[in-house]
């Protein structure tokens, strides 16, 4: 005999109970369909194609691992540490002197890099950037620049770059230093960039020694080495990297919500 205890329902008979159960085991199969379907277009919507916006990261699945100009240039190519050299050289003394923006202290600056540079040959320049993928609405990167010689600091730039969701307009935010002296020859400030040819060259519109600077990179093919000409009124300077060791980006979970790292 089965217990008639109530139990907050009426029992099902038993002719009934085979019915019954299989009522609830086709309903199950139903819920877990719907379910599957909608983890499966939880990104994706209805149109079969990447929402541009995922719920719960700062950046999509979908950006991420497409080739958004910028995502190529800082996440795939230019991750890790790069080292080569930097060299510079004033083009026009008499637009430099003649330029009043420039002001007392960023003339001799330009003195002093002018003269170790003709003493001492081209700076090694030593360049670390870091991905970060999830940062902010389309992801940022961090970058720290060095320029030395002889093991003392000439000049340090540390750089937080801000990627617009269009894929290639970029926003740099930067901290520099000129001299191994922190805080002493020290300034912040920010300026925009692009990035062009599908991840393979940018341009930077910089403010530097008191002038409005436009710096070209170009990525070699083998995305191993990189060139890069920054010039204004009055100079001209140059860098040239390599790669020495290449980063690992964090995994995207495909989660959609799920925590930033």
């Amino acid at each position: 005999m089965r217990s008639t205890r109530k139990s907050g329902r009426e029992p099902i008979p038993e002719r009934a109970g085979t019915a019954g159960r299989r009522a609830c085991a086709a309903n199950t199969l139903v819920g877990q369909h719907h379910m599957t379907n909608r983890s499966k277009s939880g990104c994706w919507g209805n149109t079969g194609r990447p929402s541009p916006v995922s719920r719960g990261h700062g950046i999509t699945l979908h950006s991420v691992t497409t080739t958004a100009p910028s995502h190529v240039y800082y996440f795939e190519v230019g991750a890790g540490a790069w080292r080569g050299t930097f060299t510079f050289r004033v083009t026009s003394w008499r637009r430099f002197l003649r330029a009043r923006e420039i002001g007392a202290k960023n003339r001799l600056l330009v003195i002093a890099l002018c003269v170790t540079q003709g003493l001492s040959g081209a700076s090694r320049l030593d360049s670390t950037i870091v991905a970060k993928p999830r940062e902010g609405d389309f992801g940022e990167a961090d970058n720290t620049v060095r320029l030395s010689k002889f093991g003392v600091t000439l000049y340090l730039l540390q750089e937080r770059y801000v990627l617009d969701p269009d894929g290639r307009k970029v926003i740099v935010h930067a901290d520099e230093q000129f001299g191994p002296v922190p805080k002493v020859l020290a300034r912040t400030f920010t300026y925009p960039a692009e990035i062009r040819e599908t991840g393979m060259a940018s341009t930077y519109l910089m403010p530097l020694l008191g002038t409005a600077w436009t710096a070209t990179y170009q990525v070699a093919a083998d995305r191993r080495a990189l060139a890069g000409e920054l010039v204004c009124d009055w100079a001209k300077a140059t860098e040239k990297a390599a790669r020495t060791t290449r980063a690992t980006r964090a995994p995207v979970s495909d989660s959609t919500s799920g925590d930033r790292p």
